[in-house]
């Protein structure tokens, strides 16, 4: 009877040892440039104080946003254009590096003050309707938008590194 529980134990340890292990590395093990997803991003405010890189996805990001509210393509415009800590080779990140930014367990982001009051425009437009991109926005985390409309959403740009 003392061997069958202790078999039990042992096979109730490794079957919680195995839910774990998968879990963590689940939530951990995310971006490889080989199958494209993204890892925990490990953020990091640059010393410039106008920056903030993400060393586990090689992604640096701008602090502020443009403030204003702004339609797709002003947003594109300014992201192309912007000259930040001596980096010209800014742009608008994609709907999945948006979602990066926001650390929905924790409620929590290095952007919070802006996320609670608009969502940011992605360069990434709705498949079936190019007149739609998507942004982020804490409640949605990606919500379809005619590229017009100037009432949503601002520019936060982004530069691999």
């Amino acid at each position: 009877m003392k061997k069958r529980w202790s078999i039990l134990l042992i096979l109730l340890l490794l079957l919680f040892l195995g839910v774990f292990l998968f879990f963590s590395g689940f939530l951990k093990g995310l971006y490889s440039e080989k199958d494209g997803q993204f890892k925990v991003p490990n953020y990091v405010l640059n010393s410039d104080g106008n920056t903030i890189s993400d060393n586990s996805n090689n992604l640096m990001w701008q602090k502020s946003s443009t403030q204003e509210r702004v339609d797709w393509n002003a947003a594109n415009e300014y992201c192309n254009s912007l000259n930040l800590s001596e980096f010209e080779n800014w742009r608008l990140p994609t709907k999945e590096e948006l979602v990066l930014i926001y650390d929905s367990s924790k409620n929590t982001s290095l952007w919070n003050s802006e996320l609670s009051v608009h969502g940011f425009w992605s360069s990434t437009t709705v498949s079936d309707n190019p007149n739609f991109a998507y942004g982020f926005r804490i409640e949605k985390h990606d919500s379809e938008r005619n590229k017009s409309d100037a009432w949503y959403f601002v520019a936060l740009c982004v530069r691999s590194q």
